[in-house]
């Protein structure tokens, strides 16, 4: 049986067990496969927690790769070979990502599958989809001499004279060139969103209750203008149809999507939007990961979303909690001992000043931080060793993100520049 896809997990999920330059991360719940993280670098002095902390971060990378990734299959025309002998392996290959075949019931009691002039058994077709080993796959039946055109697809779970019906129905409705506009989810984000809110009314006290509500505000805020950026294009073609529809008054993320795509703007919304965007103090930053946390919960517990959406919003949320407010104090210490130095940056030469960017703090060690970047000219270079009061670098973590503009000063960086923290 085909294990489940590996998820966000917290420390006790998993069992880490290290090698020289990789890791390999086993769940505990023996239906979830086990990944092997090959890290480049020695992981004796990595901490289960920061393996842990990058693996989650992949998994999270390779899921904004899934929602944006707009899979075109390839298909050979017709006339041309769809399929090759790859004398390497001993066996059929695609040469593209669709296949038009004819079934027949022979040999006596078997089947061949013919694929241009070519019979293969269903061992050997079998062989040959090995090549998309990991991929999913939809076969469409069509008759025989309309391999060549994509008929239209109606969901319909009936008997074979209803669903007779029903495709004679749909062939009326649509015709060859009427495309039907995209429906709005039902429920919507907006209306999930306020039924978890109306929950915590009845448990939260009013205190409470206005950061919950403040949070979910800014959460609607955020995927109304960000929402679209993780959408796949088939996703953003149908928004901008409803949203040039004069049928639509007003048309806005929350109301188009549904529950599903909460998760999705989670890492967004926590790692740059309530940083960079609203500038939320310490304590709306610790609220942000425990509100969206028990939303995540929340949203499995009503049949919303998914087991494994759930587990990566709560993993995520559960940093977030941990670790925003603690870089919001970093960088506030870093402002306050930057405004302290006596130096104009205005009064640095050109090849003495970097102007503000996004760096990732590459290296941390007590009082001297190392930052990474991509220059002018699309090096990519660390600098460093580079001051910071002891308070700060307790603080900071490698591999988040700071913005800043530096200075060298008697052939040493330093910060003379400085503004958010992004740890997410």
């Amino acid at each position: 049986m085909r294990k489940k896809r590996p998820v966000a997990a917290k420390l006790e999920d998993v069992i880490i067990r290290r090698k020289a330059t990789s890791v390999e991360i086993e769940y505990k719940d023996p239906e979830v496969a086990s990944v092997t993280l090959e890290l480049g670098r020695p992981v004796g002095e990595m901490s289960d927690e920061d393996i842990l902390d990058l693996f989650n971060k992949s998994l999270r990378a390779q899921r904004r790769m899934r929602v944006a990734y707009d899979h075109r299959a390839i298909e050979i025309p017709e006339g041309r070979p769809q399929i090759k002998f790859d004398e390497g392996c001993r066996k059929w290959v695609p040469r593209g990502d669709v296949l038009r075949c004819i079934v027949e019931d022979w040999p006596p009691g078997g089947t061949t599958i013919i694929i241009d002039e070519h019979e293969l058994s269903l061992e050997e077709f079998g062989g040959m989809l090995n090549a998309y080993a990991g991929w999913g796959m939809r076969i469409v039946f069509v008759p025989d001499d309309e391999l060549g055109r994509m008929p239209d697809i109606v969901m319909c779970e009936a008997e074979e004279e209803e669903r007779r019906e029903c495709r004679d129905q749909k062939g009326e409705e649509m015709g060859d060139s009427v495309i039907e506009m995209p429906r709005l989810a039902e429920p919507n984000i907006d209306a999930v969103l306020e039924g978890f809110i109306v929950e915590q009314r009845e448990r939260l006290k009013p205190a409470t209750l206005r950061k919950y509500e403040y949070i979910v505000d800014l959460m609607r805020i955020h995927m109304n203008g960000y929402g679209s950026n993780h959408l796949s294009k088939r996703e953003k073609r149908m928004y901008e149809a409803l949203q040039n529809s004069r049928k639509m008054e007003e048309v806005d993320f929350c109301s188009v999507f549904g529950p599903e795509k909460i998760v999705d703007n989670l890492d967004e919304f926590l790692g740059y939007f309530i940083v960079r965007k609203v500038n939320a103090s310490q304590e709306d930053l610790r609220s942000a990961g425990t509100v969206t946390k028990k939303l995540s919960r929340w949203l499995f517990d009503e049949g919303h979303i998914s087991e494994e959406s759930s587990r990566e919003g709560f993993v995520l949320a559960s940093e977030a909690t941990r670790v925003l407010p603690r870089a919001e104090k970093a960088a506030q210490l870093i402002f306050e001992y930057v405004d302290n130095l006596p130096i104009d940056p205005d009064d640095l030469e050109d090849e003495d000043y970097i102007e503000y960017d996004h760096f990732v703090v590459d290296m941390v060690e007590p009082k001297r931080i190392w930052l990474r970047g991509c220059f002018m000219d699309d090096t990519v270079e660390t600098l460093g060793p580079i001051p910071l009061p002891m308070e700060v670098t307790e603080l900071l973590k490698e591999g988040w993100t700071m913005g800043c503009a530096l200075g060298r000063l008697r052939g040493k960086w330093i910060i003379v520049e400085s503004g958010n923290i992004y740890p997410l």
